[in-house]
This record gives C-alpha cells, sequence and structure tokens, in this order.
C-alpha cells in the first residue's frame, strides 16, 4: 500500500475512534462539490518529492520529503441533547489531527482558519511536513 493511502486510512480510524463526533464525522481524499454532514475532514497529500540531501551517491537510498494537508470543516452540531458549537468541534478536530501527526513523526508547519463560499461554515487548515526513507519506509 503506498504512504499516501496509508496515512489517509490510519488518519481516518483514529479520528473516528478518538472524537466524540466519530458517529457523524466523515473523512475524505479529496474536495467535494458540497457538504452534506458535519464535521468533514478533506486529507490529501500534496508534495511528495525526493530529497536530495538525502540521496546516496549510488542513488540506492534515498528519502521522500512528503507534505499532507488536512482541511476541516464544521458547523455547530448537536449530539445527544448537548450542542457544540463550530469552533469547539473544530478545536477538538485540531488537537486529535496533530497528535496523529505528530505521533507518525510529521511537523506542523502551518495551522490557519480558512474562509469559505458558505460563511455558516467554519474552515480549518493544517500543514504537516516529514521525510521518508524510501531503504524502510520509516517516516523522520
Amino acid at each position: 500500500m503506498d504512504l499516501e493511502n496509508k496515512i489517509i486510512k490510519s488518519y481516518s480510524n483514529y479520528i473516528k475512534d478518538k472524537s466524540i463526533f466519530g458517529n457523524t464525522l466523515q473523512v475524505y481524499p479529496e474536495p467535494l462539490q458540497s457538504f452534506s454532514t458535519f464535521p468533514t475532514i478533506i486529507i490529501k497529500e500534496v508534495s511528495n518529492t525526493q530529497s536530495t540531501f538525502n540521496t546516496s551517491t549510488n542513488r540506492y537510498e534515498y528519502a521522500d520529503n512528503v507534505t499532507y494537508q488536512v482541511d476541516i470543516y464544521s458547523k455547530a452540531i448537536t449530539l445527544g441533547n448537548k450542542k457544540y458549537q463550530a469552533r469547539n468541534v473544530v478545536n477538538e478536530l485540531v488537537l486529535l489531527t496533530c497528535n496523529f501527526f505528530m505521533d507518525c513523526g510529521f511537523v506542523r508547519t502551518s495551522g490557519n482558519k480558512n474562509d469559505y463560499i458558505d460563511i455558516s461554515i467554519n474552515r480549518y487548515t493544517m500543514i504537516f511536513t516529514a521525510t521518508r526513507n524510501n531503504w524502510n519506509g520509516k517516516i523522520r
């Protein structure tokens, strides 16, 4: 299994298991035309480049610099009898997302609130980077 599919599947399982919003949470690898469920997370590999600094002279050993983007979309939701504001939903998902990626060896290089066409939807974008060795598949 390639790294992107492995990360997306592991992340989806992790976030749905750990979040109190796991039963309603949707995770997708591609942007959607519209949202029908909240919260929704889009996770994708946005860059995968060879690190020339980590390439051996015979080119048998090399490493890739990988970058993932995670976009969290949320509205206020009600679970049971408790109402959660969109920012509280986003805050929990940001914390869990950071924990997942840092446990995998990634570094968060940015995290920003972003505007969305529908102003009733909160959007938060995070970028995570890491280096992956070809000889053992380890992220460092």
